[in-house]
């Protein structure tokens, strides 16, 4: 595999969310990542906003950019990114998510001590409601009260399971 990890991200109208989504991304501390984007034949701009921080984040060279003719739903990019994908590792995020800079780090680090094909960390859920203004958090109390990280790093060849918290 050419990287250690892919971050792949289905993209659909998501505009308003989507530069921050990718900055949380491209700005982490792990240095072997992929970002492979899944355009899903939205038209609202968000892929405009990709080639820019494609063409002039230090991490542009990066990102890899698959675009759909018309719109083939999240389901259908999420296979086609792991289809495509470079990385050792699969990371998925939405592209209204946001990650703090040393996630990566975070979970690859447990993935290697613990010979992991399967990592999972928690997560907080924010409401952004009708504006950043009105952020508040939520927390999910499912899993016997640990709050599960709704992204996942998949090892392609086999399947053990550990949990971190984040």
């Amino acid at each position: 595999m050419k990287y250690d990890v892919t971050i792949g991200m289905p993209i659909y109208k998501s505009r308003p969310y989507i530069e921050r989504a990718m900055l949380s991304a491209l700005d982490q501390t792990y240095p072997s990542i992929e970002f492979l984007l899944v355009d899903d034949a939205g038209d609202d701009g968000s892929i405009d906003v990709i080639l820019q921080l494609k063409s002039q984040h230090p991490r542009g060279k990066d990102i890899r950019v698959i675009s759909h003719d018309k719109n083939q739903g999240v389901s259908f990019s999420r296979n086609e990114i792991i289809e495509n994908a470079q990385g050792t590792y699969l990371f998925f995020m939405d592209s209204d998510d946001e990650i703090r800079d040393n996630t990566i780090d975070l979970l690859m680090s447990q993935a290697t001590k613990y010979e992991a094909d399967f990592v999972i960390g928690s997560y907080e859920k924010i409401d952004l409601g009708e504006s950043e203004s009105n952020i508040g958090i939520q927390n999910c109390n499912c899993c016997k009260k640990i709050n599960w990280l709704l992204m996942l790093i998949v090892n392609m060849v086999e399947y053990r399971l550990l949990h971190v918290t984040i």
